[in-house]
């Protein structure tokens, strides 16, 4: 999903697989999105995983004014 408001964009991408520990899994792809986020766009990154259940990655950036 993206969703554009006055101030930012939301990115988000969801899937139904079978998840994992968020306290416990960080892989080089997750990480690297978090660099990118917060080190290019000062962005807010957000993982929401559980094992037996789907993954939703968020990021949100903001527009220049």
């Amino acid at each position: 999903m993206v969703r554009q408001e006055p101030s930012r964009i939301i990115l988000s991408v969801e899937d139904d697989g079978h998840g994992f520990d968020t306290r416990r899994v960080r892989g080089l792809g997750l990480v690297g999105m978090e660099e990118t986020g917060f080190i290019t766009w000062a962005a807010p990154f957000e993982v929401n995983s559980r094992p037996g259940s789907g993954t939703k990655v968020a990021v949100e950036l903001p527009l220049a004014s």
